[in-house]
């Protein structure tokens, strides 16, 4: 939808890029993802405090790395999560891992089919972006004292607290306590049409029951620039599509292969 592109475009342009990145921030490819409904009383669909892309490859895949130069120099503070720059050759997603994504999403978002909010088993967000992706990073080199008061630097312990192959970032409080869950904002209430998008490094969470009366259900559709690895995906996935296959990124299976007259 027209409106919808343009949408991404307007939320493109808040990322800086150089003359020489190989990227058009105007030109929003199209991802194929997934349906989430959620019915009232639900309990099941219980995501804690979260990241997104990949968690030990922040740390380990160099390009990725890179785009968290200033945070690892100790000047966390001009940190720029909307630099481009590294996040178009770096590797999100190194093992494979189910349901993970492997293309450079500059925000992740959904579309509201409901009418639904605060408590309706919605999205609920941690606000400070520079801060809680600066202290994610950096909580593999803090330990707590041995009286758990206090925090003391530790280069020794090869511990990635939250963080495994194959899967996202997570944030439980027991591991992230400055992470806490009561800190997370919930989405303002939505109706059908009305779409929300949220920076592919903001901790997020899905409220824990849906404790509304209407179903809470979106169709997601993140943002996703035309650059060389969205490009060779997107490739992938019409090829996908064509077979009646699910996209690279999902399980594999028949899904519609099969069907008479596809």
């Amino acid at each position: 939808h027209e409106n919808m592109l343009m949408a991404q475009v307007a939320l493109n342009r808040i990322w800086s890029a150089k003359a020489e990145d190989p990227v058009d921030l105007e030109v929003p490819l199209t991802y194929c993802d997934r349906v989430r409904m959620r019915k009232p009383g639900d309990r099941s669909f219980n995501l804690g405090p979260h990241l997104d892309g990949g968690s030990l490859e922040r740390w380990e895949d160099t390009e990725y790395r890179k785009c968290y130069s200033k945070i690892f120099s100790g000047d966390w503070e001009n940190h720029d999560p909307f630099d481009v720059t590294h996040r178009l050759k770096a590797t999100v997603d190194m093992y494979n891992g189910p349901g993970g994504c492997s293309v450079f999403r500059s925000y992740q978002g959904w579309l509201s089919l409901s009418d639904c909010g605060p408590g309706s088993g919605t999205l609920r967000v941690m606000p400070d972006l520079v801060a809680s992706t600066a202290y994610t990073l950096l909580r593999p080199f803090f330990r707590q004292t041995p009286n758990g008061i206090g925090w003391e630097v530790d280069l020794d312990t090869p511990q990635f607290h939250g963080a495994a192959m194959g899967a996202g970032q997570e944030l439980a409080i027991t591991t992230h306590p400055h992470i806490n869950p009561h800190g997370f904002v919930s989405i303002p209430h939505v109706r059908p049409g009305d779409a929300v998008f949220w920076h592919c490094d903001v901790a997020h969470m899905v409220e824990s029951e849906h404790q509304g009366t209407n179903d809470s259900s979106v169709l997601y559709i993140p943002s996703v620039p035309l650059c060389e690895v969205n490009s060779r995906y997107v490739k992938r996935q019409r090829d996908n599509f064509g077979q009646g296959i699910a996209p690279p990124d999902f399980p594999a299976g028949v899904g519609e292969s099969k069907h008479k007259g596809r």
